[in-house]
């Protein structure tokens, strides 16, 4: 079965929650698994709880990954370290992808 990681970096933002809902919502072709990595680029693990209560929502699977440094290029750098998925996808924490797509 193949997958796709959709990968959200995300710094300080109430609204990755918002994001990972509009992922939940999307039509997954049959024989595609997906999951959502949301990789924290605070200093401090700021994200978690809330990623945590999204994941706890049920959907895809959702991994948390802590990548300290206020530098977008090393989250993106994690979340590619940790993505082993056929098809690899960025969405940004402010943004929402349509229902559907």
């Amino acid at each position: 079965m193949d997958r796709i990681d959709i990968c959200i970096c995300t710094f300080r933002r109430d609204s990755v929650a918002d994001t990972i809902a509009s992922v939940r919502r999307q039509a997954i072709p049959e024989g595609v698994s997906a999951r959502i990595i949301v990789v924290d680029n605070d200093d401090h693990p700021t994200a978690r709880d809330l990623v945590q209560a999204q994941a706890d929502k049920g959907g895809p699977e959702i991994s948390y990954l802590h990548v300290p440094g206020r530098n977008i290029s090393l989250a993106r750098n994690g979340a590619l370290a940790v993505s082993d998925a056929r098809f690899l996808a960025f969405l940004d924490d402010d943004e929402t992808a349509e229902a559907g797509c």
